[in-house]
Parts: C-alpha cells; sequence; structure tokens
C-alpha cells in the first residue's frame, strides 16, 4: 500500500492561515488560483515572502500548474473566505 504525501494545502494549512502579512499573502495566492479574475494578485507582492513563505508560495503554484483545481484548494478557498471576509473583499 503507498502512503499518499498530503496535499499542499493541507501541508500548508498553518502558514497560510497565519494571521500576518506572508499568511495574507499566501492566502491572496490561493484565492487568484482558485479565481483569478475576482481575486487578482499583483506577483510583486511575492518579494515580501521571506524564504520559507516564498517555497509555500511557489508550491501551490507549482501544484496548480501540475494539477489545476482540486478539491482541496476549494475547502482552503471556502475557509479563508469564512475566516478573512474583509481580506476576500479588497
Amino acid at each position: 500500500m503507498t502512503v499518499q504525501p498530503p496535499n499542499v494545502y493541507a501541508a500548508h494549512e498553518a502558514h497560510i492561515m497565519d494571521n500576518c502579512s506572508s499568511g495574507e499573502i499566501l492566502r491572496e495566492v490561493v484565492l487568484s488560483l482558485r479565481n483569478g479574475y475576482r481575486y487578482p494578485m499583483p506577483l510583486h507582492r511575492l518579494r515580501l515572502l521571506g524564504d520559507e513563505r516564498y517555497d509555500i508560495a511557489m508550491a501551490l503554484i507549482n501544484h496548480y500548474r501540475q494539477n489545476g483545481e482540486c478539491q482541496e484548494m476549494h475547502e482552503l478557498a471556502e475557509k479563508i473566505s469564512e475566516t478573512y471576509p474583509g481580506e476576500v473583499l479588497k
């Protein structure tokens, strides 16, 4: 039996949901991947991330590039919308 690695969204959820500026940027990445027309993200904001959070952002983008949308992404985007409604309305 093969053990599946944790989904990239689940593996980094704590960092994404963290109530700090880098968490906010990671949430922008998730929302933009889900619906970039409704939640456009200025890419220059990625330079504000430290190395660890930048690597997480790239992992999210790479996962989306390789796999497209997935249920875990939609679930996390919903959680972001419920937890940080003010950010979603920006």
